[in-house]
């Protein structure tokens, strides 16, 4: 199984606008577990544009989104 580390925007896995990313470690142990991107505001602000553009086309509005799964 692969772990993605990229945030997950507009349906796409995608490195941090800025590059940077960070270790997040096991609390227990200090074992690094993976290194992340570290989204920052504008990747905040990219997922809420592309989610507000989502919700006003109206794909979010009726049980069709849900119906296609």
């Amino acid at each position: 199984m692969s772990l993605r580390t990229e945030a997950f925007i507009d349906g796409q896995y995608r490195e941090a606008l800025s590059g940077h990313r960070f270790l997040t470690e096991n609390p227990s142990t200090g074992q690094v577990l993976a290194e992340v991107a570290a989204g920052d505001s504008a990747d905040v602000n990219l997922a809420v544009t592309v989610a507000r553009r989502a919700f006003e086309d109206g794909r979010w509005s009726s049980g069709s989104f849900r119906a296609s799964r």
